[in-house]
């Protein structure tokens, strides 16, 4: 559980939308650990990601209505290993599920991507429960 302003994640779905832009968001990452950001954009699309192990010729994937999430102070929100993170709001809310990471071409500010977590509980055909 991530600990967020003395109540823990309750990983209950919340569906961002445009209001959502700059909210806190926190994750706790295998590699980087419990880190906070907020939520930079909530409608990426056409996000091209290498697939490729390191070293192996490329191999594009393209996603579509995804989260990009900034770290809080230009700091890095997540690094390699911290795929699979859950994201959560200052409620304690799921808004997404970490997937990849990467540099802003215009700001060279560290990003991170994630799928809006009402998209994956739909794929998988789950719910969250208490």
């Amino acid at each position: 559980l991530i600990d967020v302003a003395g109540s823990h994640a309750t990983g209950d779905p919340h569906r961002l939308a445009g209001r959502d832009l700059g909210r806190p968001v926190f994750k706790a990452g295998r590699t980087t650990g419990v880190t906070e950001g907020h939520i930079s954009s909530v409608d990426v699309d056409r996000l091209a990601v290498n697939m490729a192990d390191p070293g192996a010729p490329p191999k594009l994937a393209e996603f579509s209505d995804q989260v990009e999430v900034q770290g809080k102070d230009g700091r890095s929100f997540s690094d390699a290993g911290d795929s699979g993170s859950l994201i959560v709001d200052q409620r304690g809310r799921a808004v997404a599920l970490l997937f990849s990471g990467g540099t802003d071409t215009q700001t060279g500010q560290p990003i991170t991507f994630a799928n809006r977590i009402e998209n994956v509980l739909t794929e998988l055909a789950v719910k969250i429960t208490r």
